[in-house]
């Protein structure tokens, strides 16, 4: 039950990974859509925590080799790994809110440029430098008068 309070006092360590349970596929937080399951890791005396997560899930259509799930990669632009009975969830990073926004200013206006940034390297940014990055789109925005013109036809 420890666990469980500290996760839902502080969140979610990454640094903790693989300290205890959780490095079949490599160091990440692993969950199960699975009660009975979730519980044999939570223990008897454990608690088992629901969360709503925003996932870009890679299904794995076999599994992974012993010998070779520790050295499994993730492919580009995802932050979870989904095992073949679908019962287990890997999460190796959280993808911030701000990697959506970020993406949706730059469709909105840079819709002709291509990106200063690609999808998955948005998702290694720290939250300070997603918001420095969305700020900086609002004043590039600002400067050129769009925001203004996309306000007066968006409400």
């Amino acid at each position: 039950m420890v666990n469980a309070l500290s996760i839902l006092k502080n969140g979610f360590d990454f640094t903790k990974c693989g300290s205890n349970w959780g490095s079949t596929y490599g160091k990440g937080i692993y969950f199960s859509p699975n009660y009975d399951e979730a519980q044999f890791y939570a223990d008897k005396d454990g608690m088992v925590l629901s969360f709503e997560l925003e996932l870009s899930c890679y299904y794995l259509k076999k599994d992974v080799s012993p010998s070779k799930k520790r050295d499994f990669k993730l492919p580009d632009g995802y932050n979870c790994l989904v095992n073949p009975n679908n019962d287990e969830y890997v999460l190796f990073s959280f993808i911030s809110p701000l990697v959506s926004e970020v993406v949706e200013l730059y469709e909105e206006f840079y819709y002709n440029e291509t990106p200063t940034f690609t999808y998955s390297e948005l998702l290694l940014f720290t939250s300070e430098q997603l918001i420095e990055l969305i700020m900086t789109i609002i004043d590039d925005q600002l400067e050129e008068g769009k925001l203004e013109e996309y306000y007066k036809y968006a409400m």
